[in-house]
């Protein structure tokens, strides 16, 4: 019982430490660009300001890693239109399972390898080379 209640709570510890690097916060000229989750498959999952919405992007290899960030290539998936045409095919969202035809290439550019460190996003258009630029400034130092 004792060894039961001792995993247990280096679980619990093991969870919270990483959870911490996911409350990740930057501030951007478009708003607070939020560090939402990790996924047990290696993704993590940002929230980006775009207009009025909030667009998702996923960066595979991210989550865990909080010492050797550098650039990391991903998609961003939105729910809706924000003035962009939908791409020939549709993307799935890995931590919802919702799938969308407006999505594109993202590159997440971390200024320095460790926590925490400021950012660069690009994103571009379905296939697309990146055509968005936004800087992030880490809320978390």
């Amino acid at each position: 019982m004792k060894a039961i209640k001792t995993a247990l709570i280096a679980a619990s510890v093991l969870g919270l430490t990483g959870a911490a690097h996911a409350d990740e916060v930057w501030s951007s000229d478009e708003g607070n660009i939020v560090f939402l989750s990790e996924l047990e498959t290696g993704e993590a999952i940002i929230g980006a300001p775009v207009g009025d919405t909030m667009i998702r992007m996923i960066f595979p290899g991210l989550a865990g890693n909080y010492d050797n960030r550098s650039m990391h290539d991903g998609v961003w998936i939105s729910s809706s239109s924000f003035g962009t045409e939908p791409c020939g095919i549709s993307v799935q969202d890995p931590e919802t399972g919702e799938t969308s035809a407006y999505w594109g290439r993202a590159q997440m550019i971390f200024t320095s390898t460790g926590y925490p460190s400021d950012i660069v996003l690009t994103a571009g258009v379905c296939f697309g080379d990146p055509e968005e630029m936004l800087f992030g400034e880490a809320l978390n130092q």
